[in-house]
């Protein structure tokens, strides 16, 4: 069976060695099929020369200006969509990876069509143990957002209203 093809969109600025450090983390994922692009949103050094010696698989779009995070993901995602993936994974350059993270994530979403968007649980860099975020909840006519505490807690919001729950944007499989 082939894995579905997963273009995972990597925003840079002003920060090489999380970058870096993250593409490490991505190319030592268990999960294969994917190509890395890497936006340097407007970095005011050129960094672009030492991700490809480092990384020679990866793409490196150079922006002349920082175009924020909408911006630089836009251009981004429009030259993954020229690669036709079955995935795109927003990813924080401050981010790292368990190894099995793309995995468990492709296996979650291929067993159930109704998922559109997918993020990992988030943990602390400082402490692995403590968790950061697992999803959230917003009601827009109440104005009221909450964090779960944990997975039983979002699973219970997944369970009676899902149209609510949300997910950061710092790993975000669309």
């Amino acid at each position: 069976m082939n894995e579905p093809l997963v273009s995972i969109v990597l925003l840079n600025w002003n920060n090489l060695p999380d970058t870096l450090q993250c593409l490490t983390s991505i190319e030592n994922q268990r999960y294969r099929n994917y190509n890395i692009i890497v936006v340097d949103n407007g970095s005011i050094n050129d960094a672009s020369e030492e991700m490809i010696r480092e990384h020679p698989e990866v793409t490196v779009i150079r922006l002349e200006k920082n175009r924020g995070y909408t911006g630089g993901n836009n251009i981004g995602i429009k030259n993954a969509l020229e690669g036709n993936p079955h995935y795109l994974w927003l990813m924080n350059n401050d981010a790292t990876l368990h190894p099995d993270c793309l995995r468990n994530m492709i296996d979650a979403v291929d067993k159930d069509e109704t998922i559109g968007l997918a993020s990992p649980c988030i943990f602390s860099g400082y402490n692995k143990e403590e968790l950061i975020y697992c999803g959230g909840y917003i009601d827009m006519q109440r104005r009221v957002t909450a964090n779960a505490k944990n997975i039983h807690e979002i699973k219970e919001w997944e369970a009676i209203k899902p149209q609510k729950v949300i997910l950061w944007g710092t790993a975000l499989l669309i």
